[in-house]
């Protein structure tokens, strides 16, 4: 009966401090990170950063004949210490940056959530995005190659001058002019531009231009599947031009929603939604040689905010695989921003088959990314193809 007693006894205080070790690391993780106890978006990108070879190794342990003596082990000081921090303190012991902006509030705010990567670099390449500012001009500067990009463009408040009532335009098609229109090109960024492409001496934060710019990547995409037998709208939209002084460039998304509803009430067989950006990052972090010619890297952007990101997700995570499989490296990954990282949402609650896609960086040239361009036309004709047989 004693020995019962004491077998009782050292349950209950296992029993005891099991209970105050689970409260008080709940309040450590509180602290640490009161986003968890809102949303479950500080766990997301945990998949993502764990490898194959980790559940190779993790099997090894018990099948010891699994494990080459030659490869390293998965399971090293180092490599659980960073594994542990990430996933607790946000914060990665072998960059610093990361330390200084768990530090000061505000710095870490553009981060992205790593959802599904791009390849088996370990090195987590995170993409640049600088925002498009309020303040772009209104006429269009010289261009690298010498020509006068256009003619000043006058001010205009919403709903009043020309360019505020212009509606989408199709992306023109010579021979095959009755093709049911499935897809939306559109741009809520759409004076991104390439520092190749403009004057000497354009820094990152500065590449914008009111006809040098992303619109090109989306005309090279529509006709590319105009050709291959798939209607595309393609909206030419400059926001800049359309709200004048009361442009903001924080707005973008709204200005480029009202322009998506517009082409799904006049075209109700649009499904698929395709917003075309480019990113601020260095040509090293944007290009991939592949077969000898050079790439512009591209990745996608899900919006964390929308309810139904998951299947925004999936959508990517389609064509990001067959890009892939096609190209090994092209695709750099699938990246989640919320409301703190971004817009939050990036319009994608409007449909499954909505993405966002930033293609090439800031320092790409054109050749690179139009090879970029026609490698996603080919996949996106073929998955547009799969989903709609019969």
């Amino acid at each position: 009966m004693k020995e019962l007693i004491k077998i009782g006894k050292l349950y209950g205080l296992l029993m005891g401090g099991t209970a105050v070790f689970i409260t008080v690391f709940s309040l450590f993780l509180a602290i640490v990170q009161p986003a968890w106890s809102r949303t479950p978006t500080s766990m997301m990108g945990q998949a993502a950063s764990i490898s194959s070879r980790f559940f190779w190794d993790m099997v090894s342990l018990e099948v010891p004949h699994m494990k080459s003596s030659k490869e390293p082990h998965t399971f090293t000081f180092g490599n659980v210490t960073s594994f542990l921090s990430k996933l607790v303190l946000n914060i990665n012991p072998f960059d610093p940056i990361t330390f200084v902006g768990a530090a000061i509030p505000g710095l870490n705010e553009n981060g992205m959530i790593l959802l599904y990567k791009g390849n088996s670099d370990p090195h987590e390449d995170y993409p640049i995005d600088h925002p498009q500012p309020d303040d772009l001009p209104d006429t269009e500067a010289q261009t690298n190659n010498g020509e006068a990009a256009g003619t000043p463009v006058p001010e205009a408040t919403p709903g009043q001058g020309p360019e505020a009532s212009r509606q989408p335009e199709t992306t023109p098609q010579p021979q095959k002019n009755e093709l049911p229109k499935r897809v939306l090109i559109y741009h809520s960024h759409n004076r991104e531009s390439w520092i190749p492409d403009l004057p000497e001496g354009t820094e990152a934060n500065a590449a914008f231009h009111p006809t040098k710019n992303v619109t090109e990547l989306g005309t090279r995409l529509g006709r590319n599947l105009e050709e291959k037998g798939i209607g595309v709208i393609h909206s030419l939209e400059d926001y800049n031009a359309m709200y004048g002084g009361n442009y903001k460039g924080s707005k973008s998304y709204q200005y480029s929603k009202k322009v998506v509803k517009e082409a799904m009430a006049t075209e109700p067989g649009l499904s698929y939604l395709i917003d075309i950006h480019r990113d601020s990052g260095p040509r090293k972090s944007t290009t991939k040689t592949i077969n000898g010619k050079d790439y512009a890297q591209l990745y996608f952007v899900v919006g964390l905010e929308n309810p139904n990101w998951e299947k925004n997700q999936e959508f990517a995570k389609k064509i990001h695989t067959k890009l892939n499989d096609k190209y090994p490296g092209i695709s750099k990954g699938i990246y989640g921003k919320d409301r703190k990282q971004g817009n939050g949402i990036y319009n994608q609650e409007i449909s499954a088959n909505s993405c966002l896609i930033e293609i090439g960086g800031v320092e790409n040239n054109e050749e690179e990314r139009n090879r970029t361009v026609d490698v996603l036309s080919e996949v996106f004709q073929e998955l547009i193809t799969e989903e709609n047989k019969g």
